[in-house]
């Protein structure tokens, strides 16, 4: 899937950061739309159906939501 780290998708921390506030809906938008699409790819790599992949991407998004407040 990726060729080379030219292709990774940094994360900056200051989005990061921002994603403890739960509040912040342009922050979580943003990592979102950074990020679905990464893992519903990985996810449907796996053989898995679109339907399948696309719950992948929601929990993955709700586990991250939920792991935030814990990050350091």
């Amino acid at each position: 899937m990726l060729r080379n780290k030219d292709e990774l998708i940094p994360t900056r921390a200051s989005l990061i950061a921002r994603l403890k506030n739960w509040q912040d809906q342009a922050s979580w938008q943003d990592f979102f739309d950074s990020y679905w699409k990464l893992i519903y790819g990985v996810a449907r790599k796996t053989g898995i159906s679109d339907a399948e992949a696309q719950d992948v991407v929601q929990e993955t998004m709700a586990s991250v939501a939920k792991q935030m407040p814990n990050l350091k």
